[in-house]
Parts: structure tokens; sequence; C-alpha cells
């Protein structure tokens, strides 16, 4: 995410990160609440396939589901370190091993003590990373309605530059030239 600025700009970046929880997240949220109203069996994502697709797939679900969790939680430890050294950038290679040995270990406690235990962790981990977000935005209020200090500029240029503002990239003009030959070379009853 600290590239997407350079790359496109604040503007359209700014415009990415509002619109990217509006088009994806939100509409999960709510096919995950429906479901989970509907059908309010133990077991989540499994379960529903498994009624939907049948016990083969409800596996498949669950196998995939079980195999990318354990890699995407193998990320943040290693994120965590990278971002302490960012405030300790004379953590050695055994200080960053230890850390996030104790990251993992402390989330395998966490979890070993049940479910009210990690739900009141989690309440807290939510607050503690909240709070930068909520400090900032109070002192862009104020700022905004007049308080001392820098004026907020409009956000410009809205995109990256050398990126031709409104024309699309050069991936985009590639990609739809070869969508315009693949469709060309696609059955008639598949067009």
């Amino acid at each position: 995410m600290e590239g997407l600025v350079g790359a496109v700009g604040p503007g359209l970046a700014l415009l990415l990160l509002v619109l990217t929880p509006l088009i994806y997240s939100v509409p999960e949220a709510l096919l995950i609440g429906e479901l989970a109203s509907m059908l309010p069996l133990e077991g989540g994502y499994y379960q529903w396939v498994k009624r939907a697709f049948g016990p083969f797939t409800g596996f498949i679900n669950g196998w995939l589901s079980w195999v990318y969790s354990l890699i995407d939680m193998a990320i943040y430890p290693v994120l965590f370190v990278q971002y302490a050294r960012w405030f300790a950038p004379e953590l050695s290679k055994l200080g960053a091993w230890g850390l996030a040995l104790a990251l993992i270990w402390g989330a395998t406690w966490l979890n070993l003590r049940g479910t009210r235990v990690v739900g009141a962790a989690s309440g807290w981990f939510v607050a503690t990373v909240l709070a930068p977000f909520a400090v900032l935005a109070v002192a862009a209020l104020w700022h905004w309605l007049g308080g001392p200090g820098p004026a907020l500029l409009p956000v410009t240029p809205f995109h990256a530059a050398g990126t031709g503002g409104t024309t699309p990239p050069r991936w985009a003009a590639r990609s739809s030239k070869r969508a315009a030959r693949i469709r060309g070379r696609w059955p008639a009853r598949c067009r």
C-alpha cells in the first residue's frame, strides 16, 4: 500500500482506498451475515459450501482454506518484525527471530485460553490499531475547521506524474487488444 500513492497519485489512491471496501468488503460482510443467519452451523465456509455443492467440494474448500491460512498467517510475524525494525533499526537477526517467535507464541497462548480471551484481546488489538487513525482524523478535522497549522490543500495532482491523467495506462490498452484478438478466435456461440 505504501507504493500506491507514488504509483497512481494521491487522489486516485484515496479513491481506491475508499472504493475497495465498498466494492469488496461490504458485500462480503453482508453475504457472510446472511449465510450465518440462514445456516447457523459451526464450520463457516466449509458448512456452507458442503450444503450447497456436496461433501467433496466442502472438503476441498476446507482444505484450501486451511492451506491458504497457514501461508497467510506466516506473513504477519515477518511484517511485525519489519515494522519493529523501523522503530529499532539496531534489532539483530537473533532479536528479530525472538520477536517473531514471541508474537507467534503469544497468539498461540491466547488461542489456548479460549474464545472469550481471544475475543477480549481482539477488542484491545482493534482499539490499538484504530487509535492512531482516530487521532489523525480529529487532527485533520481541527485543521480543516481553521485550527492553527498548515492549510490542507486539495489532493493534487489527482493522478501520478507521467501516467497521462485520464489516459489509461499501457497495460490497459494491451490487455484490451489481447481480449479483442482472443474474442475474434472464439466460436460465435461463445460471443
